[in-house]
């Protein structure tokens, strides 16, 4: 069967295939059709389970087809172990977009990942971001927005040992390498590693490297982070009181 969705700009067609069963979907399309495409090829597996893995020894071979420059960029980073949902998510944050933007997002190759072309353009207002120098070669030196994916809290100890011996952490920074990049707005996306016990804390974006390509040290990160959650807590006690009450309805 082929699963067509009249909608938003089609980017792609997957054709997802077991061992008995085959069918085609157009992408990106709503989460009630993806997951009626793969329950008639017997997969009821929800699409953020299922793998963009065209291997003959899978259960669910899902295999891309695109037929425009946007759709190929996607598929040139597509990685087996990225899931369905995310490519269908990341196709419908592309599609609300002026097509310029997108072609130049991809054609820039910021976005070495999926995950990292997904982050680009999911708006979330909720990231901390700070204001850093992160290259401290460049010249004049210039001020970058850094936005924050993940705030990691380290035993002292660890901590020293990654400011004194950084390429001894490849294994940690690699566990991360889909979080940090920079984006085509000139933003650093990065972690935040930080001291438990001193407060200070590291931004870092490797880039793809096995060491911190860029970073910037911020003292009293610790603080700065509890002043942030303590401001999102607030915002989300504010928003839970403006929020009109609902006495019934009647039918």
């Amino acid at each position: 069967m082929y699963h067509k969705y009249y909608g938003g700009e089609i980017m792609m067609i997957a054709s997802i295939k077991t061992k008995k069963r085959k069918t085609f979907v157009e992408l990106p399309t709503h989460g009630i059709e993806l997951r009626n495409a793969l329950r008639e090829v017997g997969i009821t597996a929800e699409p953020r389970e299922v793998k963009l893995t065209d291997d003959e020894n899978a259960d669910c071979r899902v295999r891309l087809f695109a037929d425009d420059e946007i759709g190929h960029g996607v598929l040139k980073i597509v990685r087996k172990t990225d899931d369905l949902a995310l490519l269908d998510d990341t196709l419908w944050l592309l599609d609300a977009h002026d097509w310029c933007t997108v072609r130049d997002a991809l054609e820039d190759g910021c976005a070495r990942t999926l995950r990292q072309l997904h982050e680009q353009f999911e708006p979330n207002p909720e990231k901390m971001v700070l204001s850093a120098i992160m290259d401290p070669n460049s010249s004049p030196l210039q001020v970058y927005d850094c936005v924050v994916e993940k705030r990691i809290p380290l035993p002292s100890e660890q901590f020293q040992q990654m400011l004194r011996h950084p390429t001894s952490f490849e294994g940690f920074f690699r566990k991360y390498d889909d979080l940090m990049f920079r984006d085509w707005h000139g933003q650093y996306h990065c972690i935040l590693p930080y001291d438990e016990q001193t407060g200070d804390g590291i931004l870092i974006d490797t880039e793809g490297c096995s060491y911190p390509k860029y970073y910037q040290l911020v003292p009293n990160a610790k603080l700065l982070i509890e002043h942030y959650e303590k401001q999102l807590e607030q915002t989300a006690d504010q928003t839970e009181d403006e929020s009109p009450e609902i006495s019934g309805v009647s039918m």
